[in-house]
C-alpha cells in the first residue's frame, strides 16, 4: 500500500514529526505504518492482552489497551517535545467502544443513567422500508444492552482524552493544538429494529464531531453546518499551510466559507447491503444496489417533518409527494464518480 495521499504523507514531507497509536484504520495493515516516524498499532485490536507493532518490533501488552494507548501517546508527547523545533501530528485510535463492548475493571458494573429509547426503536410499522430492515428483530431492551456496555468502555476513553489534555498542558502546547475528538461510524441501538453499523440511518451516520482550536474556535461554540470524516485531511492540511500541495483531496476545510448542501455517503462493505445516499438538512435520499447491477430498494425522509425516519414517501402509498427519483437517482450516480473538493 503506498498510501501517498495521506495526511501523514504529506505532514510527514513537510517536516512535522507523525505519529500513531492504537487502531490503524482500515483494510490491510503493512508490518510498519508508513510515514509515521513512531507508533504503536494494534496487530488485532481487541481490548485485554493485546498484540501491538511498537515501532518495528511486535509484543504482547499485558492490560487494559485504552489504558496503554494513552500511556503510549502521552510518551511520544514528551519525547516529540525534547526538542521543540519542529511541528507534530499524532493519531490516537482506540478499540472501544467497538464489540465486544469489554469495559476496564473498574468501570465493569458502573451504573448508567436509564435512556428510554427513540420513537425509531419503537417503529411498529417497517412495511415501507427494505426487505432485510423488516426482518430485523433487535429491541429496545436490545439497544439499552449495547449502550450500557459502549458507555463504560468510553469511561476510559474519557481519561485517555484527560491524560492527553493534561500533558500538552504540562508541554505548554494545548493553547496551539489543533484537535479533533470524533468516531469513524455510529452504532445502531435497535432504531428500526437494527443493530451494528453500516445502515445509512441516522444513528449510523450521525456521529461525534468536535473540534478544540484556541484563538480559532470558541469553546462551548457549535455550527450546525454539515460536516464529514473527510474534512479533517483537508482542515488539517490547511492548518499546517501545506494543502496547496496535495493531490486531489476529498472533503473541504472546515473553517473555509460556502458551506455544502448535501453529504454523499456511501456503503460498499459485503457483509451488508451495498448503498449510496444523499442526506442534506431537509432530506435523505438512499439507492440499495444488487451485487451485479440495478437499484434493488429506494428510501427517501423528509427529515425536518421525520427526524426519526418513520415514513419511507416513496413508500407510503401517496406518489403526490414523491420527489423526482429520476433525477436524484442521476446526481447520485454522477456523485459517486466524483473527486476533489467539488464533491458533496
Amino acid at each position: 500500500m503506498v498510501q501517498r495521499t495521506t495526511m501523514q504523507y504529506y505532514l510527514q514531507r513537510n517536516r512535522y514529526k507523525t505519529a500513531i497509536v492504537g487502531k490503524y484504520l482500515n483494510g490491510e495493515v503493512p508490518r510498519d505504518p508508513p510515514f509515521f516516524d513512531r507508533w504503536a498499532v494494534f496487530q488485532k485490536p481487541d481490548y485485554f492482552n493485546t498484540r501491538f507493532n511498537v515501532n518495528g518490533r511486535v509484543r504482547k501488552v499485558h492490560g487494559y489497551s485504552t489504558t496503554y494507548i494513552s500511556g503510549k501517546a502521552r510518551g511520544i508527547l514528551r519525547g516529540f517535545e525534547r526538542r521543540d523545533r519542529r511541528p507534530w501530528f499524532l493519531l490516537v485510535s482506540t478499540n472501544a467502544p467497538h464489540l465486544p463492548f469489554a469495559a476496564e475493571r473498574k468501570y465493569a458494573d458502573l451504573e448508567i443513567p436509564q435512556w428510554e429509547g427513540t420513537p425509531a426503536q419503537f417503529e411498529g410499522d417497517r412495511s415501507d422500508k427494505p426487505p432485510w430492515v423488516r426482518r430485523a428483530n433487535a429491541t429496545i431492551e436490545d439497544g439499552q444492552r449495547i449502550r450500557r456496555r459502549q458507555l463504560r468502555t468510553l469511561k476510559s476513553v474519557d481519561d485517555l482524552v484527560g491524560g492527553i489534555k493534561h500533558k500538552l498542558g504540562r508541554l505548554n502546547e494545548r493553547s496551539r493544538t489543533l484537535a479533533f475528538f470524533l468516531s469513524d461510524n455510529g452504532y445502531m441501538w435497535a432504531e428500526h429494529g437494527l443493530t451494528e453499523k453500516n445502515h445509512p440511518y441516522t444513528g449510523s451516520v450521525r456521529t461525534p464531531f468536535f473540534v478544540t482550536w484556541p484563538g480559532h474556535v470558541a469553546p462551548g461554540s457549535v455550527n450546525s453546518r454539515m460536516v464529514g470524516n473527510i474534512d479533517i485531511a483537508p482542515t488539517v492540511l490547511r492548518a499546517a499551510g501545506i494543502l496547496n500541495q496535495a493531490q486531489t483531496i476529498d472533503g473541504r476545510p472546515l473553517f473555509s466559507r460556502g458551506p455544502r448542501k448535501r453529504l454523499l455517503l456511501e456503503n460498499w462493505f459485503d457483509q451488508f447491503p451495498h448503498w449510496a445516499s444523499f442526506r442534506s438538512k431537509r432530506y435523505q435520499f438512499v439507492e440499495y444496489y444488487r451485487r451485479t447491477s440495478g437499484v434493488r430498494f429506494r428510501e427517501y425522509y423528509k427529515l425536518r417533518k421525520d427526524p426519526w425516519q418513520l415514513t419511507n414517501v416513496l413508500r407510503d402509498g401517496a406518489p403526490d409527494n414523491d420527489p423526482n427519483v429520476r433525477r436524484l437517482s442521476r446526481s447520485l450516480q454522477r456523485a459517486r464518480q466524483c473527486v476533489g473538493s467539488g464533491c458533496p
